[in-house]
Parts: structure tokens; C-alpha cells; sequence
């Protein structure tokens, strides 16, 4: 008992120094969880809207008239919604092709190029055209498809470390985490292409940022993952359950049925 009056005491004496340090330590913590834990709280609301109108508002905004690609799923929405702003879409045949166009387009407009290339291979093959704007000192943005952010370094298709490969050739690189993220950092890119000595820059747009989370969600099968927590054995669902032969852990070797 005399060891919780003693505690008491102390706190009782020192409680403005305990405050003043309380609060701002609280506040902090509030502004960095509130972010994180507001979406819970908020209403569910159905639209069409997805990241990609974001990206292309962007380029509408710095005056992108033209777009180089090669065609794939990571950065469809960013396509789709670049032709809804009037901006051209010129698919090529070759992720290399797109950034030399996109290298030609700005020497001789002035306006940044722009090329979108898909995840891992279409990123990977393109160093050879951003090796040359580099040299040329031509102001490019390069935006690059990426693994859902949670299925990143968990073998998820066409999973490179993009960055990586490109960080000595380009001026700025970033990896956009969520949504928020998309406006200021394609800002930031079309000005560091720019500013100073131009140059190539990168963005990798992991695709859970560009579609709606309930396509992601069925792409990486979590719907499945649900639905086998309500499949247990004697149930009606698991009746209904087809088990091919050869895993249905039979003492008979052979397979005829």
C-alpha cells in the first residue's frame, strides 16, 4: 500500500510535467493511427470510380496528349481512363518501343512523355530506351504495374523488384502504397522530370490502387478462402464437394476408375 501512495505522490507532483508530455505523445499517435482505423468507421459506397481516373487527371493536368503502351492487366484503368480525358492511347508492340516514342515525344513538344508499361517483364524490358533518355536528358515519366501490395515478395505474378533495377538510371523513383498517394507523387514525378538537368523518372502503381478492392479481393482468392471456413466435413456444402481421384487418399494404386 505505501508503494501505490508513493507512486501516487509522484505523479501528483510532477502531473504538469506528465501532461505536457502526455498530450503532444497522444496527439502524434492519434495522427498517425486515425488514417488507418477512420475506413473502418466509414459507409460502404458502390461507384465505378478507380485509381486509374486519378493518373489520368494528372497527365490532363500537365498536358499529356499522348500516352505510349503496351497493352496489360496491371495498368488497364489508367488507359481506360486517359481516353475518357481525350488523351491518345498508342499501343505498341514492344514495352522498349513505348519509351522511345514517349523519349521522342518531349524533345520535340517539351512536355514530359509518357509511357505505361505492365508489371515485371514490361518494366524489366524497357532499360534499354530509359538508358537512352537518360543520356539524352529527356524529361519521361515511366509508370509500371506492380503485385498487389499485400501479395508483394510472395510469388504473385510477374513480382519484380522494379526499383531496383531501374534506381541508377532514373532521376526519381517511387512505389505508390494507396490511393491517396497517387496525386502528389505523379506531381512530384512530372516535376523532377523537369526540374534541373531533365531527365527519366519511375512510378510503380501496385494494382490494388488502380481497381476496386472487390476485384483484387476475388483475383487473390479471398472470396475462396472464406468460403472454405463454411465448407466443413458432414455439412451440405460439403457434399456438394467434387475431390478428383487421385487426391482423395485411396489405399488402390491404380487409377481406373
Amino acid at each position: 500500500m505505501g508503494a501505490f501512495q508513493s507512486f501516487f505522490q509522484l505523479i501528483k507532483q510532477n502531473l504538469p510535467f506528465i501532461t505536457a508530455i502526455t498530450i503532444p505523445a497522444l496527439s502524434y499517435l492519434c495522427y498517425k493511427v486515425f488514417p488507418y482505423i477512420q475506413p473502418l468507421f466509414s459507409p460502404l459506397r458502390k461507384t465505378n470510380r478507380h485509381g486509374g481516373e486519378l493518373v489520368a487527371k494528372v497527365f490532363a493536368a500537365h498536358g499529356v496528349k499522348y500516352i505510349f503502351t503496351l497493352v496489360g492487366g496491371h495498368i488497364s484503368p489508367i488507359l481506360v481512363a486517359s481516353k475518357q480525358e481525350g488523351i491518345k492511347v498508342v499501343d505498341v508492340r514492344s514495352e522498349c518501343t513505348t519509351v522511345f516514342a514517349a523519349d521522342a515525344v518531349s524533345r520535340l513538344s517539351g512536355t514530359p512523355g509518357v509511357a505505361i508499361v505492365t508489371a515485371g517483364p514490361g518494366v524489366t524490358n524497357t532499360i534499354t530506351a530509359m538508358k537512352n533518355a537518360q543520356m539524352a536528358q529527356s524529361p519521361l515519366v515511366l509508370i509500371g504495374g506492380a503485385a498487389a501490395t499485400v501479395l508483394k515478395g510472395r510469388g504473385s505474378l510477374q513480382d519484380v523488384e522494379q526499383i531496383d533495377v531501374l534506381r541508377s538510371i532514373v532521376k526519381y523513383h517511387a512505389s505508390i502504397r494507396n490511393v491517396r498517394e497517387i496525386v502528389p507523387i505523379m506531381r512530384r514525378a512530372f516535376y523532377e522530370a523537369m526540374s534541373g538537368v531533365p531527365g527519366p523518372v519511375f512510378v510503380e502503381i501496385p494494382i490494388d490502387c488502380l481497381y476496386c478492392i472487390g476485384e483484387i479481393s476475388s483475383a487473390m482468392g479471398m472470396g475462396q478462402c472464406l468460403r472454405k471456413k463454411l465448407v466443413k466435413e458432414g455439412s451440405e456444402e460439403y457434399k456438394r464437394v467434387i475431390v478428383p481421384y487421385e487426391f482423395q487418399n485411396k489405399a488402390n494404386d491404380s487409377f481406373d476408375i
